[in-house]
């Protein structure tokens, strides 16, 4: 019986103990749904960017960039507020670096996304830290027109062949 009642008082210690911890934070979540986000213009669904071509020499060690080349992604019928592009990083798509795997037979070449002010867009980080820029639409049902550079990338020095690629995106408002 002695045993038992020693039991029986650990538990009501414990149970008493619990309900009298103090809290060391709040977690406060914020959201907003929207009535409407943008629909994609029929000319920025399926994008094709073709880089030119660049020689060898162009990329010659790890971190040098060539073939720079602008384009752009639109969207229509936007609500008010700042939209961008979130690109979705992938561990097939996106290497460590933050740039698009290559998966041509060229070696030592990835491809680099930029925003026209010439930032790179961390392709390996979320959507809120990614770096894509964002441009404003002031009035409902508007246009947003985002603007970007993709480049070659060297890792090291580059060799010959196709270099090909492709990432995923979705649209975001900030």
């Amino acid at each position: 019986m002695k045993h038992t009642s020693k039991w029986a008082l650990l538990i009501a210690a414990a149970t008493l103990s619990a309900g009298v911890m103090a809290k060391d934070g709040t977690v406060t979540i914020n959201g907003e749904v929207v009535s409407q986000t943008c629909t994609v213009d029929a000319g920025s669904v399926n994008k094709t960017v073709t880089l030119p071509k660049v020689p060898t020499t162009a990329l010659p060690t790890a971190g040098t960039t060539a073939g720079d080349t602008p384009f752009s992604l639109v969207f229509n019928n936007c609500s008010v507020g700042d939209v961008y592009a979130y690109f979705l990083p992938g561990a097939n798509t996106v290497a460590a670096t933050g740039n698009l795997k290559n998966n041509g037979v060229a070696t030592n070449v990835e491809i680099a996304l930029y925003n026209t002010d010439d930032s790179k867009i961390k392709l390996n980080d979320p959507a809120a830290t990614q770096n894509s820029a964002s441009v404003n639409v002031g009035t409902a049902g508007g246009t947003a027109t985002l603007n970007y550079v993709a480049k070659y990338y060297a890792t090291g020095q580059a060799t010959v062949g196709a270099v090909t690629t492709s990432v995923d995106y979705n649209i975001a408002y900030k």
